[in-house]
């Protein structure tokens, strides 16, 4: 799942105007996986840790709660570990929903099951199911 992640957070921010060219390029990748990191973390806790509830947790806006509940968290990681504008760590965290709402869609067009190599499964693979 972490990978699925954090190829979805390098499309959205590598793509956003006010994001892609104001994160140095030595700390894009670990800005990266800060976010990803942070995102699959946020999943976990609102899932606790099973698998169940992931279609509803994407059908209910769960996944507009788990990203209004670590923009802040975020911001401060991003402009304290990595010296960043405070507005361009606002940036990066209001992508979040964006990415959120890739996921879920991708694990929609799974059919919301667990599947080798999809998202379920690596859902499944994270969870230690």
């Amino acid at each position: 799942m972490f990978d699925q992640i954090l190829s979805l957070v390098k499309e959205q921010l590598e793509n956003h105007p006010q994001v892609a060219g104001a994160v140095p390029a030595d700390q894009a990748a670990d800005v990266h996986n800060e976010v990803a990191g942070n995102i699959v973390s946020s999943l976990q806790n609102s899932l606790g840790g099973g698998l169940g509830s992931l279609s509803e947790l994407f059908s209910g806006g769960g996944a507009s709660n788990i990203a209004s509940s670590m923009s802040g968290g975020l911001i401060e990681q991003l402009t304290s570990k990595f010296n960043l504008d405070p507005a361009i760590a606002n940036n990066i965290a209001a992508a979040v929903p964006g990415i959120l709402a890739q996921f879920g869609q991708q694990h929609a067009a799974n059919g919301g099951e667990q599947q080798e190599g999809g998202l379920g499964g690596m859902l499944g693979g994270l969870f230690g199911k």
